[in-house]
Formats: C-alpha cells, sequence, structure tokens
C-alpha cells in the first residue's frame, strides 16, 4: 500500500465501513508507518465525529413504539407458511409508512457516508494543497535562511573588510603623518644645504680673492725677489763699498746697511730695528751724505714698515769731491735741505 492508498482508505476505515483483505493491509500499513498516519488518522477522525454531531435528531412518530413491539410480539409467534407476496400484501396491507421509517435511518447513513467522502476528499485536497503550501513554505524559509546567511556572511565579510580598510586607512596615516616629518625634515635640510651652499660660494670667492691677492703678492714677491736678487749680485760686486751705520747714542738696536758704488754714484741703504717711521704720518727718515768737513748732501727720503725695517735706492742730487760716511736723521715729511731732526743712524 502506498500513503495515496492510505489517504483513500482512511474515510471508510474512521466510519467502520472498511473490512476484508482491504482492513488488514490498511492496519498493517498504519503500524509500519504510524508515525507518519496517526496524525491524519485523528484528523480525519475529529471530522467524521463532527459530521456524526452535525445530523439532527428526529423525532419518530406517535404509535411507532406500539407498532415495534407488537411486531417484537409477532416474530415471537410461530409464522405461517409462506404465501405468495402478492396474496400477503392483498391480505394484510402494504405498510408504506413502516417501510419508509425503517430505511430511513440506513439512508442517513448512506447520505452521510457520501458527504464524508466529498469532504474527505475535500480535505485531503486541502491538506496535499496545504501541505504542498507548507512544503513551498519551508523551501520558502530554506531559501529565507540561505539568503539570511548568506547576507550575514555577506555583512561579516563586509566588516571584516571594513575593519581591514580602517587598519589599511590608519597605518596609511600614520605614514602619511611620518612622510610628513620626513618631508619637514628634508625641507629643513635643504634649507641648511642652500644657506651652507651660499655660504661655501661665499668662502669660494673669498678664497678665490684672497687666492688672486695671495697669486698678485706671489708676483710681486718674485718681482721683489728677483730685484733683491739682482740687487743682492750688485752689492755683492766687488765694485761696491759696503757702510755700517748704527745709533751714535748706543741706546738702541738700530743698524743700517748701505751699499755705495762709487762708479756709478748709487747704491742701496737697508734699515732694520729702528724706531718705525711710517709714511703718512707727517714724518720721515732722511738720508745724508757727507764729505769731510762739507755740509751734509741730502741723499733721498724713506719710511719704514710697523717693524722698523725699510730700504730705499740711493741716488745723490750733486756731484761730491768725496764721500767719507753717511747719516740718517728724522725729519719733517717734506724733507729738509740740512738736518734739523735728531741723527738716529750714522756710519763711515
Amino acid at each position: 500500500m502506498t500513503h495515496e492508498s492510505f489517504r483513500e482508505f482512511a474515510p471508510l476505515y474512521v466510519i467502520g465501513a472498511l473490512d476484508g483483505a482491504e482492513l488488514v493491509e490498511f492496519e498493517c500499513y498504519v503500524a509500519a508507518n504510524r508515525s507518519l498516519c496517526e496524525a491524519e488518522l485523528k484528523e480525519f477522525q475529529a471530522v467524521a465525529d463532527q459530521l456524526a454531531m452535525s445530523v439532527p435528531q428526529a423525532q419518530p412518530p406517535s404509535g411507532v413504539l406500539q407498532r415495534v413491539l407488537a411486531a417484537v410480539e409477532k416474530s415471537e409467534k410461530p409464522e405461517p407458511a409462506r404465501t405468495p407476496v402478492a396474496e400477503r400484501w392483498q391480505r394484510n396491507g402494504f405498510n408504506w409508512r413502516s417501510l419508509i421509517f425503517g430505511w430511513a435511518p440506513w439512508a442517513a447513513v448512506a447520505v452521510m457516508f457520501v458527504l464524508l467522502t466529498i469532504m474527505t476528499n475535500q480535505m485531503r485536497t486541502m491538506t496535499h494543497r496545504y501541505r504542498e503550501q507548507q512544503a513551498e513554505g519551508d523551501k520558502d524559509k530554506g531559501i529565507q535562511a540561505r539568503q539570511d546567511e548568506k547576507i550575514s556572511q555577506l555583512s561579516s565579510n563586509l566588516d571584516a573588510q571594513s575593519r581591514e580598510f580602517k587598519t589599511q586607512v590608519d597605518q596609511l596615516q600614520t605614514d602619511n603623518r611620518a612622510l610628513q616629518r620626513d618631508t619637514q625634515a628634508l625641507k629643513a635640510t635643504n634649507l641648511k644645504l642652500a644657506a651652507d651652499k651660499i655660504e661655501l660660494m661665499r668662502v669660494a670667492d673669498e678664497l678665490r680673492k684672497q687666492t688672486a691677492l695671495q697669486d698678485a703678492q706671489l708676483i710681486s714677491l718674485q718681482r721683489q725677489a728677483g730685484d733683491q736678487s739682482a740687487k743682492l749680485e750688485e752689492l755683492t760686486s766687488r765694485a761696491i763699498r759696503l757702510v755700517q751705520l748704527s745709533d751714535p747714542k748706543g741706546e738702541t738696536k738700530a743698524a743700517a746697511s748701505v751699499y755705495w758704488q762709487d762708479a756709478k754714484k748709487q747704491g742701496l741703504i737697508v734699515v732694520s730695528s729702528l724706531q718705525p717711521v711710517v709714511e703718512g704720518q707727517g714724518k720721515a727718515l732722511e738720508l745724508w751724505a757727507i764729505c769731510g768737513s762739507e755740509p751734509p748732501v741730502p741723499a733721498g727720503l724713506f719710511w719704514t714698515d710697523a717693524t722698523g725695517h725699510g730700504e730705499m735706492e740711493i741716488r745723490l742730487s750733486s756731484e761730491m769731491a768725496c764721500l767719507d760716511k753717511f747719516a740718517v736723521s728724522v725729519e719733517p715729511a717734506g724733507g729738509s735741505t740740512s738736518p734739523t731732526g735728531p741723527i738716529v743712524l750714522v756710519g763711515q
């Protein structure tokens, strides 16, 4: 038996209209599938109970009870020999009223059975539809559950992605702040480097100037060295006469050397350790050439540096009969025709 066959026989079973092999097969199927069948049997039994209670109770007419009792008494008497039906109907008469009331309960049962069968089929159809709707509802619930699960999963993924995105944003903000600090540091370094570059350019320019000045000084020194070498060569010549000058009072270490060439009437004086007489301060050193008791002849003006060192080429402005000695005096800046200031150096 299938479950569809079970649903067809169930209405007959609940009203007691199922018998024979069908009853045995039905009860075996119910016993084997009790959990599946009990609920439906209860539903059919409930419908059958409601139909039985819904039939209105009929009040039998008066006299029915007496006729029933009379019929019972009559049935207890020995029944006479049977006669043909026509004769019995003619002799006793046909009681239509008894026929109607005798068969009326069975007709009501038949009607109830038909109604029960129709309602059972409707109920089975409605139950089938209900179960289909319930199955669809369960299916929809399953779909909804899967959708809810997917939504929950998507929400979880979205939350995870949001947290990851926030972490990345926080990391980017941290990196950005670090980059900004590095940028500020680089800007400060660039400014310092620019200032250092300007300073280096200034120093380089100053060094170039100093180098140019040193080069010029070197050229001048080389020229002076050349001149001094020429002078030294000239002074070391045998035709040169060396005259040493010193402080006539012996109070200072001032000294001078005069390199004189009689043939050319020219020479060179070099002084050292002299009290400085710097040019531009209103005083000058004047060299005097002396011949015997003749008045001193001016031989030129010169000055010293801050250390008291100085030199001058000697060129006499007039002819002298002789040259016995030299003297140096401190005179006004324009010089004098004869010594007016103190004699600081003298020698012969």
